[in-house]
């Protein structure tokens, strides 16, 4: 009986996805010809966006650069669907170590495993796209970091980030998810669709803690602070939220072309950004304007950002989604499932 147990969940683990190490590139010939297509147009198309966004910013006095209220930055990268500008945000993830309790997959972890990213296999197959250069010689790196597309601005949130894959662990409370991995490809977030096209034929996960805001933001805008609604006058809540769009679509077509690539993607703060009090002023873009004009104070009935459907357009329906999905499931079923099944059926059948 024992024997056929083995054989069940040997066999459901060969089922599971596998690759050569064999290879240098995780694509083959043909998913790497079109990814070095997808990677031109995405390129060609970012830098035309930018530029017309750039001169959009002269005539409407649109900020190239912004922070909003909780220090987030965020970057003009081009227009959305409605002609408004369209700002990369960074976003918090001071939690996020604790919240995916990685602590599990370490030595003497909850299970019973003993993982920490040092494996020479996944050496560059690591990546961050963040708002700027990671900070290389940070001690917690200890120069692991290659900075891939000659950002030359250090960054703090991109620092943060790069520590919460890989940090060493110096200080103990900053150690990070994977801490014993050798290297990590950085990028900064401008044209960053082109550059995962470009870098998924040998990478296995990277980490984008940014996106596109929806609803309410609070910007801080030289001191001066003020509530903007994102979404279309007249609507109650932001449809944005939840909205599979052009950059959620180039995400799937990347990872259709690289399916051993998983970026994982921000799903936003948004729960945080509940907009001014009613009756107290607030910003809009009426009738599609391109500039955020004053509304007076704000009506009842605008969303507050407090429901669940809040994850940001970036992520939500696109193959991100089930990408991670299929993972979760995998996991659960390695490390849950089957061992679950192995009890019951030597305990209960003999």
């Amino acid at each position: 009986m024992k024997q056929k147990i083995y054989l069940f969940i040997f066999s459901f683990l060969l089922a599971t996805p596998s690759f050569s190490q064999k290879h240098g590139s995780l694509v083959s010939f043909q998913q790497q010809q079109k990814l070095t297509q997808l990677s031109k147009q995405y390129l060609r198309q970012a830098k035309n966006d930018k530029k017309t966004a750039l001169e959009l910013a002269k005539i409407h006095h649109w900020p190239t650069l912004r922070m909003s209220k909780n220090g987030n930055l965020k970057s003009l990268q081009g227009l959305d669907a409605y002609g408004r500008p369209k700002y990369y945000t960074t976003f918090n993830n001071t939690n996020a170590a604790g919240t995916t309790r990685t602590n599990s997959f370490y030595l003497n972890g909850s299970l019973g495993i003993n993982l920490n990213g040092s494996s020479s296999f996944m050496d560059g197959k690591l990546g961050i796209w963040d708002g700027g250069m990671v900070k290389t010689d940070h001690q917690e790196l200890n120069n692991r970091v290659v900075i891939k597309d000659g950002a030359t601005v250090s960054d703090q949130h991109a620092t943060h980030v790069a520590g919460t894959m890989i940090a060493t662990g110096v200080n103990p409370i900053a150690k990070g998810m994977a801490w014993g991995a050798k290297q990590l490809q950085a990028y900064d977030f401008d044209f960053d669709f082109s550059e995962m096209a470009s870098a998924a034929n040998n990478l296995l996960v990277s980490n984008h803690s940014y996106g596109v805001d929806a609803g309410w933001v609070l910007y801080d805008d030289n001191g001066t602070e003020r509530w903007e609604w994102l979404g279309i006058p007249g609507q109650s809540e932001d449809a944005n939220f939840g909205l599979y769009g052009a950059d959620a679509a180039k995400i799937d077509q990347i990872c259709y072309q690289a399916p051993y690539y998983l970026p994982v993607l921000a799903a936003g703060n948004s729960r945080n950004n509940n907009g001014p009090n009613v009756g107290e002023p607030y910003y809009a873009y009426p009738n599609n304007s391109e500039t955020a004009v004053f509304m007076g104070n704000r009506p009842a009935g605008i969303s507050s950002n407090d429901g669940y459907d809040i994850i940001l357009p970036r992520v939500w329906h696109g193959v991100p989604s089930n990408y991670r999905l299929t993972i979760l499931i995998l996991i659960l079923a390695k490390w849950l499932v089957l061992p679950i099944i192995y009890w019951f059926l030597t305990t209960r059948m003999g």
